[in-house]
């Protein structure tokens, strides 16, 4: 509201009643001495009565004589008498309730006027606030000093909605960030249990050879790094969006071994083909990033594939780009434009272990390596395609 106008203050809106009052007072107080000096008036009038004949003779002596038949008025006998002592009496008694009334009757107006609607409405903003209750407009009525601290509550409850605002979404923040964590893991401990299991289930007949034994042991050792460091990475971070990419050179052989070996544990029931487009020995990507993106494409893809997924990756102007397609029924209409939004699920009721966070998590992490998530219906299903940007040889 700024800087309050002089004539809109509190403080001159009250000399100005204050002036008024004493101005109503002063003529009314007049109006009261007149009308009682007009009733003494009136009353010594009506109780004087009439001159009467006045003889004038002379008596036997030869003095002059005059005999005066009227009653005489006198004021000192009539100040005794009670209805002449009561109207002098009604000027001191009026002025003082007159002067009251006057001041009581502006004190009033000045209070419902000026003050009264910013009082109350200060009163329930205090309360809906102390309630927690911040989804209201509070708009000053009055320019004055009231209005001022009304415009005051207002920034205020707009500082704790906004507040009220950024923490809750940084609580959603966190919910999503934890529920993604907890997607992203259980991953890689399906594959650490799949070799677990079958470790175990070919050990103890020793149909396992020394060399595929180290290379198994090789892979779960890859899963545990790869753990180690995401798990790292993920501890800092205070919502998704704060993932940062860090991309490191890697052999593309070894890249596509681990590939490999994910898709040997999550689609070992079905039948993979590969089209593998790169022709680079080595490359520049977040390895930990990628995976993770496969991960969720590839277990997406499991879950809706009849028989068969396909897998091609390739190189496309610096980037680099991961399709996973299966043969199953592909996305609903409803789907593409929903499946990437957190926690959706098309098959709501089948899988109650599927969440609804692979795509979403995927599409943030291609985000954050500058790249993108492309979902579409391929030739025979759903087809995912993954990019990622700043890949170079």
């Amino acid at each position: 509201m700024g800087q309050v106008r002089r004539r809109e203050s509190i403080k001159w809106r009250f000399i100005m009643y204050s002036l008024i009052c004493l101005a109503v007072a002063f003529v009314g107080s007049w109006a009261i001495g007149s009308a009682n000096n007009y009733l003494q008036d009136w009353y010594q009038m009506r109780y004087s009565g009439d001159a009467g004949d006045i003889s004038i003779y002379y008596g036997e002596n030869g003095a002059l004589y005059y005999d005066d038949q009227s009653d005489h008025f006198h004021p000192q006998e009539t100040v005794a008498d009670t209805g002449y002592w009561l109207i002098s009496s009604l000027q001191i008694v009026l002025v003082p309730i007159w002067a009251a009334a006057c001041f009581i009757v502006a004190g009033i107006l000045f209070y419902k006027r000026e003050m009264e609607e910013s009082i109350h409405m200060l009163i329930d903003s205090a309360q809906k606030i102390a309630d927690n209750c911040l989804d209201f407009e509070l708009e000053a009525v009055r320019t004055n000093e009231l209005g001022m601290v009304c415009d005051a509550f207002e920034h205020m409850r707009k500082a704790l909605y906004q507040t009220n605002r950024e923490n809750f979404r940084i609580l959603e923040e966190s919910k999503r960030l934890n529920a993604a964590f907890s997607h992203d893991m259980r991953t890689p401990i399906t594959v650490l249990k799949g070799y677990g299991d079958l470790l175990g289930k070919y050990i103890p007949d020793g149909k396992i050879s020394q060399q595929k034994l180290l290379e198994i042991l090789e892979m779960m050792q890859g899963q545990i790094v790869r753990l180690e460091r995401y798990t790292q990475k993920m501890g800092s971070l205070q919502k998704l969006e704060d993932v940062v990419c860090c991309p490191r050179e890697i052999a593309w052989g070894d890249f596509m071994g681990n590939v490999g070996g994910i898709t040997d544990v999550l689609a070992k029931a079905l039948s993979v083909t590969w089209d593998d487009r790169v022709k680079l020995p080595r490359i520049w990507l977040d390895e930990e990033i990628v995976l993770e993106v496969y991960e969720n494409m590839l277990s997406n893809a499991v879950r809706y594939a009849k028989s068969r997924i396909t897998v091609v990756a390739a190189i496309e102007d610096g980037r680099l780009l991961l399709a996973v397609e299966d043969d199953g029924a592909g996305f609903s209409k409803e789907a593409l434009s929903k499946a990437m939004q957190p926690f959706y699920r098309e098959d709501k009721w089948e899988n109650q272990c599927h969440f609804g966070l692979g795509l979403y998590i995927s599409k943030i992490l291609c985000e954050r390596c500058e790249g993108e998530l492309r979902i579409e219906n391929g030739t025979d299903g759903a087809r995912v395609t993954a990019v990622f940007g700043g890949v170079k040889g």
